[in-house]
């Protein structure tokens, strides 16, 4: 909202075609994240994981159907290859926590449902584009979670008489959460500018090699050979072969097409980088 006033961006002069499609992208974005906090209380966090990641599978499908993108077979491969290797590291973590049961069947629902909007809401971020500027969205995807925190947190206090107290330090991990999610959201929007929503999303996938890397350099976790090999696996899809894609060299008439177009491809992966580097 800052940077909108520094702008000096009308936020509110958001033609009717387009606050329409606004709207079901706010609305869209904040189900699935209420829906995936709740997968993420109920289930065991591997089981949440290996369910919760169907997200950019369901966004093709939703991209597809609703706006008739056209993908590529290279865009299908690089997809399943980095589900796979979700599945791979998720799988090491079986479940130690004995407060947490094998998930049911309607435990399950909540991270697919989280899936299901989350797809809806990038296919309608895409369909958007940039007939408003990029900061917009994100301060009106705010604006959504802050009425769906009072809802929420109106709902809880009526259920129980006593409040949560935290310390500082995990005052200042939410609000570090929150700015690089806030960060990640911005170029996110930026990106579904430039970029395919079904393509764009195989890169969230890179976001467990990221969790993986932190996890060994500064928790000092050892890594298992299911984590390597997962991680190999998302980075081959969402790395080699999407990047080739990028830069024109996959699914091009002709090699003097690919080094035409190689300065404009390499802007658009650039900052397709900036979204997956933005999901730490």
């Amino acid at each position: 909202s800052l940077y909108a006033l520094y702008l000096r961006l009308d936020v509110l002069a958001v033609s009717k075609h387009v606050a329409k499609t606004l709207f079901y992208r706010v609305v869209f974005a904040t189900c699935g994240f209420i829906f995936g906090f709740l997968g993420l209380r109920l289930m065991n966090f591997s089981e949440y994981t290996s369910v919760s990641y169907v997200y950019p599978i369901l966004t093709q499908v939703a991209a597809y159907l609703l706006i008739r993108e056209k993908l590529t077979i290279y865009d299908a491969i690089s997809c399943v290859m980095s589900f796979v290797g979700v599945i791979i590291i998720a799988s090491n973590y079986t479940s130690n926590d004995p407060t947490k049961g094998a998930a049911s069947v309607w435990v399950f629902s909540a991270p697919l449902i989280a899936a299901a909007f989350w797809a809806l809401g990038d296919v309608y971020q895409r369909k958007i584009k940039s007939q408003i500027h990029y900061v917009v969205c994100p301060m009106y995807l705010c604006v959504g979670g802050c009425i769906a925190c009072a809802f929420l947190a109106f709902m809880n206090n009526s259920q129980n008489s006593t409040y949560t107290h935290y310390d500082w330090k995990i005052v200042a991990l939410v609000i570090t959460a929150g700015l690089f999610g806030t960060v990640g959201t911005i170029f996110s929007t930026l990106a579904f500018q430039y970029e395919k929503a079904g393509r764009l999303v195989i890169f969230n996938y890179l976001s467990v090699p990221y969790a993986l890397l932190i996890d060994y350099f500064y928790f000092e976790i050892d890594l298992s050979y299911y984590d390597i090999l997962g991680a190999f696996l998302i980075i081959s899809g969402s790395g080699t072969i999407t990047f080739l894609k990028g830069f024109g060299f996959i699914g091009c008439y002709n090699i003097c097409y690919s080094l035409q177009s190689h300065s404009h491809r390499f802007k658009l992966v650039t900052r397709i980088l900036a979204v997956s580097y933005t999901h730490l």
